[in-house]
């Protein structure tokens, strides 16, 4: 079932309402690779899956508790997001790097 929640804020990004910042050292590559998607039929409020429904995609929270909420419950979308960011990133210059090693090889030819 659908979980809606009245008043639901998301953490602020000001520097303003956090302490003890540092960078992310671990390697959030391995972390995201580490999550698994799954294919799933979504329960409705009494409990069945709803017919006719199309196949939901997503994660199960106590399967991927790098990303889960405190209570192991729900994902923490602002998590994953910083996480898949920090992934990208990493990402990105493993790229730059390999296409500007290509570029000079194929510059000896």
């Amino acid at each position: 079932s659908i979980l809606f929640l009245p008043s639901f804020t998301l953490p602020s990004s000001s520097k303003d309402f956090k302490r003890n910042v540092k960078k992310v050292n671990t390697s959030a590559l391995d972390t995201i690779n580490a999550i698994e998607v799954v294919e799933y039929d979504l329960l409705g409020d009494d409990g069945k899956v709803q017919k006719g429904k199309r196949k939901d995609i997503g994660f199960i929270a106590e399967n991927t508790l790098a990303v889960a909420d405190e209570e192991g419950k729900m994902i923490d979308l602002y998590r994953t997001i910083a996480l898949l960011t920090k992934a990208l990133q990493k990402f990105d210059a493993k790229y730059t790097a390999m296409d500007a090693r290509v570029s000079k090889l194929e510059k000896k030819k």
